[in-house]
């Protein structure tokens, strides 16, 4: 982006300033949504807009697991490790994307593509076990799927 270039995120800021500490979960979505993560000076910006501390701002990025302070892969595959779905075999999953992505849970692969974290429950106990790639709910996740799930997550239409 140049400096002529409008920057999206200052406009979606503009607009919820004057929400001020209400908007704070709703400009860190866009701020996550158009860096890929929250970067310091953004979560500095963001703070700055709405008229939040920076250690509130941080608060509420640590609370909420799709937030994050850290670079992630454009996409992110969250596997849920509610009870249901560890019962049903959440970790075995994980750990088949992991190996079949040659990460460890929370780095990105490295072509940048992906992420693989555990999250909270998904809501979705009914299809253990779950997971969210990118914007995608999935259930009943199989281990021996890993490379199928990664490659539906890259096609392009």
């Amino acid at each position: 982006m140049t400096d002529s270039e409008p920057d999206p995120l200052r406009s979606i800021l503009a607009e919820l300033a004057p929400q001020g500490r209400a908007a704070l979960l709703p400009a860190l979505h866009a701020a996550q949504q158009f860096h890929g993560w929250i970067p310091e000076g953004v979560a500095t910006e963001v703070g700055r807009a709405l008229g939040v501390p920076l250690a509130d701002v941080y608060g509420v990025i640590d609370f909420y697991e799709m937030l994050s302070r850290q670079p992630l892969g454009r996409t992110v595959a969250r596997v849920c490790s509610a009870p249901a779905c560890a019962l049903a075999g959440s970790d075995e999953l994980a750990n088949a994307l992991c190996r079949h992505l040659k990460v460890a849970p929370g780095e990105v692969s490295s072509d940048g593509e992906f992420t693989v974290e555990h999250a909270p429950c998904l809501g979705l106990c009914d299809h253990a076990p779950a997971l969210l790639v990118g914007e995608t709910a999935q259930g009943q996740g199989d281990p021996r799927q890993a490379a199928a799930i990664c490659a539906r997550s890259t096609a392009k239409p």
